[in-house]
C-alpha cells in the first residue's frame, strides 16, 4: 500500500492564502462596481438614454451582489473553516463528554443484561 499522507500542513497554507486573495480580489471588484454605479448619471424618467442609463445602474448593483458579498463570503468561510470547526469542537466536547458519562451507566446495565441472557441462554444448550 502507498502511505500518503492526507493532512498536509503546507498545501493547507497555500490554499487559505489562495482562497483570501480570490476573496479579496472579489471583494474589491464587488465594492468598485457598487460605488461606480453611483456615478452613473441617470437622466431624469421619460427622456432620452433614461432606459439604458438606469439599466446600466442596476447591472452594476446586480453584479456588486455576488462580487462584493457572495463570492468573499465563501472563499473567507473555506479558507478559516478549519478553526472555525476546531472552535466548535472544543466548544461542544464538555458536553459530549458530559452526556456519554450519563449514559455510561445506563448503557453498561443494558449490557448486563443482554450477557446475562446469552449465559443463561449457552447454559440450557449446555444442559440439554
Amino acid at each position: 500500500m502507498n502511505n500518503v499522507q492526507h493532512l498536509n500542513e503546507e498545501k493547507f497554507i497555500k490554499i487559505k492564502k489562495v482562497l483570501i486573495a480570490i476573496g479579496c480580489v472579489s471583494l474589491i471588484i464587488g465594492i468598485g462596481l457598487f460605488v461606480s454605479s453611483f456615478f452613473i448619471e441617470v437622466p431624469e424618467m421619460g427622456t432620452q438614454g433614461w432606459f439604458e442609463a438606469s439599466k446600466q445602474q442596476t447591472t452594476l448593483r446586480f453584479l456588486s451582489f455576488p462580487f462584493g458579498l457572495m463570492i468573499p463570503l465563501m472563499t473567507f468561510f473555506l479558507a478559516f473553516r478549519r478553526g472555525i470547526m476546531s472552535f466548535i469542537m472544543q466548544q461542544s466536547m464538555p458536553v459530549m463528554q458530559e452526556s456519554m458519562i450519563k449514559m455510561a451507566s445506563s448503557t453498561g446495565a443494558v449490557a448486563r443484561e443482554i450477557t446475562k441472557g446469552i449465559k443463561e441462554g449457552l447454559n440450557d444448550d449446555k444442559t440439554k
